[in-house]
């Protein structure tokens, strides 16, 4: 193979990774409340559509298009999921009811959005008064020491989110309501939660 060959190979590998480590991480251990729970699913597509942008822009001017054509389709078909999680508010339900995430995060990554905000606003308030009344069982879960694992850039890319989180919102109204309760408290150490259900 050609010194040519191999740069292509290595163009493809730059931009397949981040797709790996997405894979890997969202076909995780849910059970933990991480790596493959539902709440990491909008952020990671955030992620990964952003990459793709980036990759599509860094051979705009490539003499052959196969990488940048590429990029442009992966992006269009992740994309069409994306929009396909706004038919279940549970996406985006679980990244809000997440402590170290809450809204402040969401309305910092759709600040360009304000559409999407108000939508999704909305269905998650309609999710709320369609399941506040069911009975919440108190069991306990044990506390399971986690593995250490590699820092990925999408882990990067989380934590940055997760600052945003530490802005408080405003006072709950007086009427007893869980979910502007929640939204409306914070503990400067939420946006440290590695698993939302021990929480």
């Amino acid at each position: 193979m050609s010194s040519e060959d191999w740069a292509v190979i290595a163009e493809y590998l730059a931009i397949l990774k981040p797709l790996k480590i997405a894979t890997k991480r969202l076909e995780g251990r849910p059970e933990e409340g991480k790596y493959g729970a539902i709440w990491e699913v909008l952020l990671t597509m955030e992620w990964l559509l952003q990459h793709l942008e980036d990759s599509k822009l860094q051979h705009e001017h490539d003499e052959e298009p196969y990488l940048r054509i590429g990029c442009n389709l992966g992006w269009m078909k992740l994309d069409k999921y994306y929009t396909l999680t706004e038919d279940s508010p549970v996406y985006l339900a679980s990244l809000v009811l997440h402590p170290a995430f809450r809204w402040p995060s969401v309305e910092s990554q759709w600040a360009d959005h304000p559409d999407w905000l108000e939508r999704g606003k909305i269905a998650v308030r309609e999710l709320w008064e369609e399941y506040r009344k069911l009975p919440v069982e108190q069991d306990t879960i044990p506390e399971q020491p986690t593995a250490a694992r590699k820092t990925t850039d999408l882990d990067d890319f989380m934590a940055s989110v997760r600052k945003l989180s530490t802005q408080r919102a405003p006072s709950a109204p007086p009427t007893r309501d869980e979910y502007a309760e929640w939204l409306s408290t914070s503990d400067p150490g939420d946006c440290l939660v590695d698993n939302p259900i021990q929480y």
